[in-house]
């Protein structure tokens, strides 16, 4: 799940001020971050 690494640090940033961006293309990654949750949680489950 390298790339709901990658979201989450970039988010982070965005949130500490660090790299400025607009609210859509924050709601967007916070979106996509939920859909990589929601993935891993399924794997997870299947898994068991």
């Amino acid at each position: 799940m390298e790339r709901y690494e990658v979201i989450d640090k970039q988010i982070y940033r965005i949130q500490s001020g660090e790299e400025p961006t607009s609210d859509e293309y924050v709601n967007h990654l916070g979106k996509e971050r939920l859909m990589l949750k929601d993935l891993m949680k399924k794997i997870i489950i299947e898994n068991k």
